[in-house]
């Protein structure tokens, strides 16, 4: 079963831009031969947020919004690793890749910071 996401990476005064799971359809990705994830494992940042939409009716309910789901990026030792929360696991740490294999969301909307965050702030 193949599995399609697609990326709308945005950042505070910039112009938004669309990953699909297909890497011809993106210039640095066709230039480089790499992944869409690969991609975006390359492009966040600590502080990044990933956001997706669900289908938990309760959050949609109270938020008002269409997103059901948060998480959040810290780079460690060049990786990207995702703090998140979900109900019956609790608070969890993973790798981006296990966290978009686990979610498995048709998209997910990415947030970076406006500015870059100190040493101090992101630890």
């Amino acid at each position: 079963m193949s599995t399609f996401f697609l990326f709308v990476v945005m950042a505070t005064g910039g112009e938004p831009f669309v990953l699909t799971e297909d890497p011809s359809l993106t210039l640095q990705a066709r230039q480089e031969a790499i992944s869409p994830i690969e991609l975006l494992e390359r492009e966040v940042v600590t502080g990044t947020l990933i956001f997706s939409q669900g289908d938990c009716l309760a959050v949609k309910a109270y938020t008002q919004s269409p997103y059901t789901h948060v998480g959040v990026v810290v780079r460690r030792n060049d990786s990207a690793i995702i703090y998140d929360s979900t109900a019956g696991k609790g608070v969890r740490c993973q790798t981006l890749t296990n966290y978009l294999d686990d979610q498995n969301p048709a998209e997910i909307y990415v947030f970076h910071p406006r500015k870059p965050l100190t040493e101090e702030k992101s630890q």
